[in-house]
């Protein structure tokens, strides 16, 4: 029982320590929601993989990169001095992670 234990703590400890991101006033609820999993996948993308694959990792890397740019599409931009806080900005600053790839 006590494995068992440890390892629902060990699956759960990515999710359970991720940062709390803080969307700028004024942003939908759907805004604030991509805020929010943005903070989780790159807290897991900084602390590795859940399963201990490289792969998965990335996977979480990649998942983060792609909601800030789509969170940048509609104005809204991590604040550079400060990790976890969104301000709005002009759209445009990043650029489409997944343009070029084959699919």
């Amino acid at each position: 029982m006590r494995s068992f234990a440890i390892a629902v703590i060990a699956i759960l400890a990515p999710v359970a320590v991720a940062a709390q991101a803080i969307a700028p006033a004024g942003s939908t609820p759907a805004q604030e929601q991509m805020v929010t999993d943005w903070a989780r996948y790159a807290t897991a993308c900084r602390g590795g993989a859940v399963d201990g694959t490289q792969e998965t990792a990335w996977g979480y890397c990649g998942t983060a990169e792609y909601l800030l740019y789509q969170l940048d599409t509609q104005g809204i931009c991590l604040d550079t001095s400060q990790s976890t806080y969104f301000s709005t900005c002009t759209p445009g600053a990043l650029n489409d992670p997944l343009d070029g790839y084959p699919f």
